[in-house]
C-alpha cells in the first residue's frame, strides 16, 4: 500500500462479531468500509448488480420490483452453483468500491471482507485481523441477528 496507509483486512465467520470489531476501529479513528454493506449498495436499484441479479434470479424479486435479500438468501445457501452465480454478478463491483476505498484514503483502513482468504483477497492489504467466536455463540447471533431458523442458520454457518 502507499506510505501514510495501513489497509487492515477484517475478516471471521458468519456471526463472529465482525460488524462489532469494525465498529470499534472505526471508534479508534480507522477509516472503515463493510464489504457486506458494499452488497446492499450494488444490488439496490440502480446499483450495478440490481439488473443481472434480477434477470437472473426472478425469484428473488418482490412486488415492488426490488431485490428479497432473504428470498435471494434462501436460494443461494441452499445451492453452491447459484452462489458461485451471485457471485459472478456481484463481486466486480464490490470490488471496485473496496480498492477505490483503499486507493484514497490515508491512515488506518479497515475493511470487513467476510471471505477474504477464500476469494484470495489477502494480497490487497497489509494485514488480516480475524474475529472469532465458537459455533453456538455465532448460532445465536445469525438467529437474533436475521431471525432464521436453526438448520437454515447452520446451513450459512456450513
Amino acid at each position: 500500500m502507499r506510505k501514510g496507509t495501513l489497509a487492515v483486512g477484517l475478516t471471521g465467520g458468519i456471526g463472529s462479531g465482525k460488524s462489532e470489531a469494525l465498529r470499534a476501529f472505526r471508534r479508534l479513528g480507522a477509516r472503515t468500509l463493510c464489504l457486506d454493506e458494499a452488497a446492499h449498495r450494488v444490488l439496490a436499484r440502480g446499483g450495478p448488480a440490481y439488473g443481472p441479479v434480477r434477470r437472473a434470479f426472478p425469484g428473488a424479486v418482490d412486488v415492488r420490483g426490488e431485490i428479497d435479500r432473504r428470498a435471494l438468501g434462501r436460494a443461494v445457501f441452499a445451492d453452491l452453483r447459484l452462489r458461485r452465480r451471485l457471485e459472478r454478478l456481484t463481486h466486480p463491483a464490490i470490488l471496485r468500491e473496496m480498492r477505490r476505498f483503499l486507493r484514497g484514503g490515508r491512515g488506518v483502513l479497515v475493511v470487513d471482507v467476510p471471505l477474504l482468504f477464500e476469494a484470495g483477497l489477502q494480497k490487497e492489504f497489509d494485514l488480516t485481523a480475524v474475529v472469532t467466536a465458537g459455533r453456538a455463540r455465532r448460532l445465536a447471533r445469525l438467529r437474533r441477528r436475521d431471525g432464521l431458523p436453526v438448520s437454515e442458520s447452520r446451513r450459512r454457518m456450513a
